[in-house]
Order: C-alpha cells, then structure tokens, then sequence
C-alpha cells in the first residue's frame, strides 16, 4: 500500500529589515543605524551645534542631553569642553582614547602627570579646571589631530550618499512617527462611539438605580409575564408547524393455509 508522505508546515518568512535596524551598541544605547547618522552628523556640522540637531531632527526623540551622553559613552571621555565646534572623526578619537586609556592603566604615574584618571575605562580629568588659553590649546590641537578639513566637510556636504546615510535614522523614525499618528487618528475617530455607548449605559444604569425598589419589582414581573406570554405563542406555533406523526404499522403476522 501506498504511504502518503507527511506534511511538513512551511516556516513564516521573517519581513525584511534594513541593515542594521535592529543591532544596537550596548555601550552607547544606539541602533547601528543612529549610531552612524550621530557620527555623520558630527562631522556635517560640528561637536556640540546639538541645535542643528535638533532642527533637523536628526535622532527623533533624542536632546541636547542625550547627544552629550552618547558622546562620552562612545568616546571614553567624561570631559567634551575642547572638542567644541569641531567637525570630528570620532571613530579616530575613539581609538586614541582607548590606546590612551591602556597606557594610562599600565602607567598610573604618567596619567597622574596628565592630570587624568581612568575610571571605569573612561577618561576622567582630574587636573583641575583649564583656563581659557589652555582651552584653546587643546581645541587645536584636537582640530589637528582629529578634525576634518574645510575642504572635506565641504565635499561630504555634496555627497549625497553620504547625506542619505546621515538622515536614515530621521527617515524611519518618520515611517514610525507616521504610522503612530494613523493609529492615533484611528483611535481619535472610535473614540466618540465608544464614549456614546459608554454613556448610554452610565445613563440606563442611573435610571435603574432612581427607580424605587416597588416600581422596580413591579417592572420585573411585568417583563416575566411579557416572557410567559413569548413563550406560550411559540409553544403554539411549535404544535401547529409540527409534522404529524407516521402512523404505526400493523406487525401481526397473517397464517396462510398450505396446500398440499
């Protein structure tokens, strides 16, 4: 005989995500997607305009303060005063500081001559508040270290790949922002019905509740006689509509006589 082979249940496809979508740095709480935009963003229009940021609303749902805490989570550095202005690479900061924060682990004096400290693997400045001039010292020498030139961030301004790279994490937080408004809309427009009916019933139950218990009882046993009364038309209907009965059939056996 023939066997019929089983069946096997076909595996749901999972829906296409973007590249990067869903991987997120632990470090600095960011999807690799805003992770990227962040850093592109940085060397468009320099450390610390949070406020183009945010006009252009770059990371959606992000702030001033949340830009300066990815900044120290990425970077290993607590203290951002001598970056300001600056169009970084912060991929390269990011590896200097952890080369940094290695030679000051194995060299505690020479860390105390520099006047930082590491601390839970970021770099602490511990030295004392710098003047100004020292400041603008270290701006610089930042700027020539780390910083793009004008002539790059000018050639980054008409890439548009690049640009399509900085703005994707504004793109999908718009897809998300946009399909929350549809749902709000939606949830807007039930809304009234909902209240109506909510309303209809908050109203019957008060008028039930104002009714004095006699009036009450009284409207009890008028809607069970109005039952009992249902009741007895359908048992009538039922009788009328039913199909007679088959009439029984003679079983007696007849005895016939047997010639011979």
């Amino acid at each position: 005989p023939s066997v019929r082979p089983k069946r096997v249940a076909a595996k749901a496809k999972a829906k296409p995500q973007a590249p990067g979508a869903t991987r997120r740095d632990a470090s600095v709480g960011l999807s690799a997607i805003d992770l990227q935009s962040f850093k592109n963003a940085i060397k468009l229009f320099g450390f610390g305009r949070w406020a183009k940021l945010n006009h252009c609303g770059l990371l959606p749902g992000r702030g001033t303060a949340d830009y300066v805490e990815i900044s120290q989570r990425y970077l290993r550095q607590q203290s951002l005063s001598t970056l300001a202005g600056l169009h970084l690479d912060l991929d390269k900061l990011k590896e200097h500081n952890q080369q940094l924060i290695q030679e000051l682990q194995a060299e505690p004096d020479k860390a105390k001559a520099m006047g930082l400290m590491v601390r839970n693997g970021v770099l602490v400045n511990v030295g004392g508040q710098l003047t100004a001039d020292e400041k603008v010292t270290r701006i610089k020498l930042n700027n020539a270290k780390f910083a793009l030139t004008t002539e790059q961030v000018k050639a980054l301004e008409q890439d548009q790949a690049f640009l399509d790279e900085t703005f994707c994490a504004k793109q999908l937080g718009l897809k998300v922002r946009r399909k929350d408004l549809e749902d709000q809309a939606k949830y807007e427009a039930a809304k009234p019905q909902v209240q109506w009916r909510d309303t209809e019933l908050a109203e019957q139950y008060q008028r039930w509740q104002s009714l004095p218990r006699t009036d009450l009882q009284a409207l009890l046993e008028k809607k069970k006689e109005e039952l009992a009364a249902l009741k007895g038309e359908y048992l009538l209907w039922l009788k009328a509509h039913r199909p007679d009965e088959p009439k029984s059939r003679s079983t007696g056996h007849g005895t016939g006589a047997v010639g011979t």
